[in-house]
């Protein structure tokens, strides 16, 4: 969407809203308001809202009181100042702060690769709680939900390039024997019927919360760079791709989208 908020929606922006959603409604230690005002402070957002003076204008009243007509033409640099005054002086928490923004007016307007890169620098990969687990299984579900997209039904992401963004040595090695007993045993049957045997079917067997369960999460980043090659605008510029997530490899060695021409359509 263009800065002044018109043009046709991207499609990271329902996204990223949704993730911010999730996120204030169920905050993390890794992603709290103090997190957030030290990632994104009062004057990143101003000039994230340069071309919304109303959006600055709202924020700054809701929690300075300062008068509208005052603030109207004030520009961002005063405005901020005001805000960082009562933040600091401890008249208003970093909690209010953070909720006076609107998270669809942060994605709408902030750069949607800083957001992405942050929330991917913040998560504990290597020290997922049972929370921090619970985040993933609603983000995967995200990705593979199917939703009306203009005349047609697609997902951000195919059950197949999830699936192929998993390392098969990971997935042997960590999901338990009795399940992959469970897809062997339906993949007979289909083709015994004469069916194919898809991801699809695979997914619905072992199903996403069992994945989050027995793969450790770093075993997942690679879900999350085959994001960014469906919607390259997580990923920002190609030249600061590979600083944003120094030390991931990529999926399996390999680049799944070579033979996939849509990854919205069902597989």
């Amino acid at each position: 969407m263009s800065d002044d908020g018109t043009g046709a929606p991207s499609r990271e922006a329902p996204f990223l809203a949704a993730l911010y959603e999730r996120l204030r409604e169920r905050p993390r230690p890794w992603w709290s308001s103090a997190v957030l005002r030290e990632s994104f402070p009062t004057a990143m957002r101003f000039h994230w809202f340069e071309k919304r003076p109303d959006l600055r204008e709202r924020v700054t009243h809701a929690l300075t009181g300062f008068p509208k007509k005052a603030l109207r033409n004030a520009d961002a640099a005063f405005q901020a100042g005001l805000v960082e005054r009562v933040v600091e002086s401890g008249d208003v928490s970093v909690e209010a702060w953070e909720a006076a923004f609107d998270p669809a007016d942060l994605v709408t307007h902030a750069p949607p690769a800083l957001l992405w890169a942050t929330f991917r620098h913040r998560f504990p990969w290597t020290d997922a709680g049972r929370e921090d687990q619970e985040l993933l299984v609603w983000l995967l579900h995200e990705l593979l939900e199917e939703k009306k997209d203009g005349a047609r039904t697609t997902s951000i992401m195919t059950p197949l390039y999830v699936r192929s963004a998993i390392d098969v040595r990971a997935w042997q090695e960590h999901i338990p024997l009795e399940i992959r007993v469970q897809v062997d045993g339906r993949r007979l049957r289909k083709e015994l019927e004469g069916k194919t045997f898809t991801c699809r079917d695979e997914l619905a067997v072992v199903k996403i919360e069992r994945i989050v369960e027995h793969l450790p999460a770093a075993h997942l980043k690679g879900i999350l760079d085959a994001l960014e090659r469906v919607v390259p605008a997580l990923a920002g510029p190609p030249e600061t791709r590979a600083a944003d997530h120094p030390g991931e490899p990529e999926p399996n060695g390999s680049n799944p989208t070579s033979d996939l021409a849509d990854h919205g359509t069902p597989s």
